[in-house]
């Protein structure tokens, strides 16, 4: 049985592995970043992947290697970035810890990996309530999307560069956008980014 490590930090990385031999998993094959799509999935293999530093270098290759191994995979990430935890938990991964977690988190997490069980850290779980009770309206109307799609309009975003940032399609950022422009009263891109500009939202 062996353990893959996905990890672009090497001291991180060696953390894992040293817990990993402490709980009898003795083949540890350490897989690096830029093979992140050269994955060939193994049933009886465990995987464990740091998408901290991913999300940002390699995004398309993350969510590609998620939807291979979602089922058998251990997914550390930042708490904050609750769009790409819902997206995670909507594609099946069934264990996600924060990076801040501890490392008795780490070790419950493997447990419940190897007993092919659900486990999402305390830190994961308050972000991404925390983040559901924050979708109300804002000022103009706005809900906590729309208004963080306006400062990304107004900081020269397309649509499509949006939809991959927060893991949305580009048809429901557009919707998106139609919405923000009918709450505002605006009738142009053009007048949205001035709106923005005029209200402090960037």
């Amino acid at each position: 049985m062996h353990s893959f490590v996905i990890d672009p930090s090497f001291l991180s990385r060696k953390g894992i592995i040293a817990i990993l031999h402490e709980m009898g998993q003795k083949e540890c094959t350490v897989t690096e970043s830029e093979t992140l799509t050269d994955l060939t999935y193994e049933p009886e293999s465990y995987y464990f992947i740091n998408a901290a530093e991913l999300i940002e270098t390699d995004r398309i290759k993350l969510v590609k290697c998620l939807e291979k191994i979602r089922h058998k995979g251990l997914l550390i990430t930042t708490a904050q970035d609750t769009a790409f935890v819902k997206l995670a938990m909507d594609m099946g991964v069934k264990i996600i810890i924060s990076t801040h977690d501890s490392e008795q988190d780490l070790r419950l997490a493997v447990q419940h990996l190897m007993n092919n069980a659900r486990y999402y850290s305390s830190e994961i779980l308050d972000a991404v309530f925390y983040e559901v009770n924050q979708q109300e309206e804002v000022d103009s109307g706005l809900s906590k999307r729309e208004f963080e799609i306006l400062q990304m309009i107004a900081r020269g975003h397309s649509s499509k560069n949006i939809a991959e940032q927060l893991f949305l399609s580009v048809h429901t950022v557009n919707s998106h956008r139609k919405n923000i422009l009918k709450k505002t009263g605006v009738k142009s891109p053009a007048a949205l980014i001035v709106y923005a500009m005029e209200n402090g939202i960037v």
